[in-house]
């Protein structure tokens, strides 16, 4: 029974974790954005720097950049759910 008790715990907190996240994406600009949910396949496959590069019409390093500031963002953010 307790296990039982935990299980649906860790799925609230799970789904609360994921809501979080979603919000904090929605709060990116849009670029920022769509490097996010593109390489980290959110809700689509995982895309190659290479593939986002070219549908941002950006170079790879610049992907690169864009999509380490994003995560900085995204952690700060998410901290501040909590």
């Amino acid at each position: 029974r307790e296990n039982a008790g935990e299980s649906v715990l860790d799925e609230i907190v799970k789904k609360e974790e994921i809501d979080n996240l979603h919000k904090a994406i929605n709060m990116l600009d849009e670029r920022e954005k769509i490097v996010i949910i593109m390489r980290y396949g959110i809700g689509c496959d995982a895309a190659s720097l290479e593939e986002v590069a070219v549908k941002i019409g950006k170079t790879k390093e610049r992907v690169r950049q864009i999509q380490r500031t994003a995560e900085s963002k995204l952690g700060k953010l998410m901290l501040d759910f909590w």
